[in-house]
């Protein structure tokens, strides 16, 4: 049995004998998280792929969500994340903050009152 992590954030999510057809999303702010088994594999090999990211890799007309839709909103930084942010830019992905429509620029510090707001029913506030 292996953990598998959420490569943006390094969040242990499960182990590999509960991957099988889950949908989730992460704490961070990834409503679609990618999976990784090692987050120091370079090769950014991914362990469990959303739905999403197949489709956009299946069909080059699709275009591919923001960066931070896989990997969330995190300062973490590891081998794997690169690697699979890169890839994410191969497809056509950018960051929010790259975006030029106005309700993406406003996407970070939305997800910021969201984190706030459940720290403080986490702490009882």
């Amino acid at each position: 049995m292996t953990t598998l992590y959420h490569v943006g954030c390094g969040t242990a999510l499960f182990d590999s004998e509960q991957a099988d057809g889950m949908a989730l999303a992460c704490r961070c702010g990834a409503d679609a998280p990618i999976v990784v088994a090692d987050l120091e594999d370079e090769s950014g090999r991914i362990s469990v792929m959303p739905a999403s990211l197949y489709a956009a890799a299946s069909n080059k007309e699709r275009q591919v969500p923001h960066i931070e839709y896989y990997l969330g909103f995190s300062e973490f930084d590891c081998p794997a994340k690169r690697a699979i942010e890169a890839g994410l830019r191969e497809m056509g992905a950018v960051s929010f903050s790259e975006c030029p429509e106005p309700r993406c620029q406003d996407e970070p510090e939305r997800q910021r009152q969201r984190e706030a707001h459940f720290a403080g029913m986490r702490n009882g506030v």
